[in-house]
């Protein structure tokens, strides 16, 4: 489906050029069409260039329309802004799926934890927490 050329064939067809596209495209070039918004970007209706998520924010996919589609990331949670959104990494013992906009993480089940040590982001479903284990000296 895309990219399309829709300049290239209304213009072959006498009609006019495209110079503007609906939201979740970008125009490509002047005569060469719309294309995809790409992930972890949104393209507002009669956008020139894709506009990137802020700060660690992703997209669940292509064509996405608005800032409202930037999301936060597995093992984040997203922090709602007026301005600009963010996303924060979930604390110890909480994991996230991300890609949905929770503003907050999940606890563990009870009896288990997420590894202290693990890098950020990495808590990203229930199996990010296992059984604690106590060692005693």
């Amino acid at each position: 489906m895309y990219p399309f050329n829709l300049n290239a064939d209304f213009a072959a067809a006498g009609h006019l050029m495209v110079t503007s596209c609906p939201a979740g495209t970008y125009l490509l070039s002047p005569g060469s069409g719309c294309g995809p918004c790409p992930m972890n970007s949104f393209c507002r209706p009669a956008a020139n260039t894709p506009q990137p998520c802020p700060g660690v924010l992703v997209t669940a996919g292509t064509d996405v329309r608005s800032l409202a589609g930037c999301v936060n990331p597995p093992g984040f949670r997203y922090v709602p802004g007026s301005a600009q959104p963010s996303a924060r990494p979930c604390e110890i013992n909480t994991y996230s799926p991300g890609l949905a906009g929770q503003t907050s993480c999940t606890p563990c089940p009870p009896g288990t934890a997420t590894d202290p040590e693990a890098p950020i982001g990495e808590q990203t479903n229930s199996s990010s927490c296992s059984e604690r284990s106590c060692i005693v000296d």
